[in-house]
């Protein structure tokens, strides 16, 4: 999993802040940007959908560390 200083969408810096990538227009975006919708089948529940093109076929990529450092 990759480790991000920021969102590449909206610049949020919050640690620990899951970092997704949409697998139809593969737009890279956080857990705060992302739109969340809920969905009333089989039970109520919260659905991530892509902020660009609100599908839901998503993959996670992995979280924002502002402090983390490759050590290089």
């Amino acid at each position: 999993m990759a480790v991000y200083r920021q969102c590449p969408a909206c610049g949020n810096t919050d640690k620990n802040v899951g970092v997704q990538v949409c697998n139809d227009c593969h737009y890279i975006f956080c857990d705060t940007c992302a739109d969340k919708q809920f969905d009333h089948f089989p039970l109520p529940f919260m659905t991530t959908h892509c902020p660009r093109c609100r599908s839901t076929n998503l993959r996670g990529l992995g979280v924002i560390d502002p402090d983390w450092h490759s050590g290089w």
